[in-house]
């Protein structure tokens, strides 16, 4: 396996796609939007076009 490639979970609202790390980052992305995710998946990425990826802050560490 390469090692440059990444395993990225990825959930979709509306038209919006974002990257996050932990299940909290959903429900708090959840709480702002005001639905739950359309979609939740996971997809292997090279840092490459991880980095083109739209995502957004983590929320929290744990």
């Amino acid at each position: 396996m390469d090692r440059r490639l990444r395993k990225v979970r990825v959930c979709r609202f509306g038209d919006r796609f974002f990257k996050v790390g932990h299940l909290k980052t959903i429900k708090a992305i959840a709480k702002i939007v005001g639905h739950k995710p359309d979609e939740i998946d996971t997809y292997w990425f090279d840092k490459d076009e991880e980095k083109r990826l739209p995502h957004v802050l983590e929320v929290g560490n744990s």
